[in-house]
């Protein structure tokens, strides 16, 4: 593509498209097999980054003199080599799937606005950062979480318990049981993603490049799904946080449904596309933006408004609002991804889900016949297949063979005009005298027997005139474009996308409202739909409790109640 500069892709990948797909795009499942290992490799040490950085803040952090928990600075600084070699090793993932990409895509796009490659990769890339930094801040914040309650002794727990008696649910007394149990949540963005790209024991996958080994670029996961390399490496993407391959969905699967449509017309191909993208969907919207974004959003917002209160305005608080607009940024892009799926699946409704393309269909093949009956001159079968009771819709025959007992026909045809449980009707004749040599019925009950027949079906009850034989037809039967199943299941991923949606503004909304409810309500602090004014009994029995064991501490905390007050 003249749009893409050559150093963007490297040489293997150039040599497929000018050899083996002159013409035509590059499939992703056969370029990208290096890019597979590397995407492993960035999943592996980001997540391994995400277990170790809580453990090493904490014991970084400090407490000051009035039991505020800090964070030093350069625990970013900590955080930067995970961060340079998973950019690193994103960029090479990048260079085996742009080709692909473009050769359906046509251009690139941001917020549907054509850019230039070097644009569209330098934001890509910021976002991407921006993803892998918001991980991070989320494993600051348990640290720092679990740093407060041990430096305010139990002041934070204190505030904790009386802000949780109101909610209409029982919740843990202790909010860093809240902030554990969802940090422990967001390894579910991890163990999907290994299911699902991870072969199972004992296959042998080809990871070079181009058409060679073709059936070894396919494996079967741990979940026992069918997987090519391509979609393989779209799921650690996902697993990884790699904008530069997030932002190929849903515009990737939506190019090559409209090629596909424009070469095929094959709506349960085009379907797939659309369905694959939903799913896809579902998982980051699902576990990433609801059961991360949101939740550390509230979370986050719940402790900085309880440090506010306890400590006001003397500690800096920048960290935790940089964490807090970090998972506010990423919130807002999941707003847009689901927009564009939302914008994918009404195209695709409105162009493939038609009547026309919708109907239920059967591949009915007429391979031959045995037995028939014999004569002088002998005859010349041909064969008859209808559907009983919609004869003039659904009819078809095979061609004639001259002069023979055992015919082989293989004529094949689809029926539309046919639903779950009709019967077939097919008819042997003699094409001279229009004699019946014998007729067979099939019932289309094709889900008890694994949605296809092939085998032969007994002749009986030919014309008299005609000897008595035991023939035997050949048929074969079976679903043509199961595009009504494929249809099913995009209408059921969008409803549980929207679900998840809807989910996913009102904890939204919620978290943006406890932000803005910690500067409305000032001295007091907001709970689920007011301010909630804590009582001073509350801070007198935290004063009673550090008399007897720290009287600096007791100094201190007189004057927060009296600047309170």
């Amino acid at each position: 593509p003249k749009n893409l500069p050559t150093w963007a892709y490297p040489e293997e990948v150039r040599r497929i498209a000018m050899q083996e797909f002159p013409g035509q795009p590059v499939p992703m499942g056969l370029s990208v097999g290096p890019a597979v290992r590397m995407a492993r490799w960035c999943t592996a040490l980001l997540w391994l980054s995400v277990v170790l950085l809580p453990a090493a803040s904490f014991q970084a952090m400090g407490c000051t003199d009035d039991g505020f928990a800090t964070r030093p600075g350069w625990l970013w600084l900590a955080f930067a080599p995970v961060l340079v070699v998973s950019m690193t090793l994103e960029y090479k993932c990048l260079t085996y799937t742009v080709l692909p990409f473009v050769q359906v895509t046509k251009r690139f796009r941001l917020l549907n606005i054509p850019v230039s490659y070097e644009v569209w990769m330098f934001c890509t890339m910021v976002l991407s950062v921006l993803n892998k930094a918001d991980m991070a801040s989320d494993s600051f914040f348990l640290a720092a979480t679990l740093k407060s309650e041990t430096c305010a002794h139990e002041k934070i727990t204190r505030v904790w318990i009386h802000l949780a008696s109101e909610f209409p649910v029982q919740l843990p007394s202790q909010f860093s049981h809240i902030v554990l149990f969802s940090y422990l949540l967001m390894f579910l963005q991890v163990v999907y993603p290994v299911l699902e790209s991870t072969p199972r024991c004992g296959q042998q996958v080809d990871y070079t490049p181009g058409t060679a080994n073709g059936a070894r670029k396919r494996f079967l996961n741990l979940n026992g799904n069918e997987m090519n390399l391509g979609d393989t490496l779209m799921i650690l993407g996902e697993a990884s946080n790699m904008a530069t391959l997030q932002l190929q969905n849903p515009a990737y699967p939506r190019a090559k449904e409209l090629y596909a449509w424009g070469c095929e017309k094959n709506p349960k191909r085009c379907l797939s596309f659309l369905r694959n993208a939903l799913s896809r969907g579902i998982m980051r919207l699902g576990l990433v933006a609801v059961l991360e974004n949101t939740v550390q959003i509230i979370l986050q917002t719940e402790l900085l408004a309880m440090n506010y209160y306890i400590f006001g305005s003397e500690h800096s608080q920048v960290q935790a609002c940089i964490s807090i607009a970090l998972s506010l940024l990423m919130s807002v892009s999941r707003v847009v991804e689901f927009w564009q799926l939302r914008r994918f699946y009404g195209e695709v409704s409105t162009r493939v889900m038609q009547d026309e393309f919708m109907q239920p269909k059967l591949t009915v093949a007429l391979h031959g016949a045995q037995g028939l009956p014999a004569a002088d001159p002998p005859y010349d079968p041909y064969c008859e297949c209808e559907v009983v009771g919609k004869a003039e819709e659904t009819r078809f025959a095979s061609k004639i063979c001259y002069g023979t007992t055992h015919p082989v026909w293989n004529t094949k045809a689809e029926i539309t005009q046919f639903s779950e449980g009709d019967v077939l009707r097919f008819t042997v004749r003699d094409q001279q005298d229009d004699v019946v040599l014998g007729c067979a019925e099939f019932n289309c009950v094709l889900h008890e027997i694994g949605g296809c027949f092939s085998g032969d079906l007994p002749l009986t009850g030919g014309d008299p005139i005609a000897p008595a034989a035991a023939g035997r037809l050949r048929v074969s039967v079976s679903k043509a474009l199961d595009a009504q199943e494929e249809g099913r299941l995009c209408k059921q991923n969008m409803t549980i996308l929207w679900i998840i949606f809807v989910a996913f503004l009102l904890l939204t909304l919620l978290g943006v409202f406890k932000l803005a409810g910690m500067y409305y309500c000032e001295d007091a602090l907001w709970n689920v739909y007011s301010c909630a004014d804590l009582p001073h009994t509350l801070l007198r029995t935290s004063l009673q409790a550090l008399d007897s064991a720290e009287p600096e501490g007791t100094q201190i905390f007189k004057a927060l109640i009296a600047r309170k007050r």
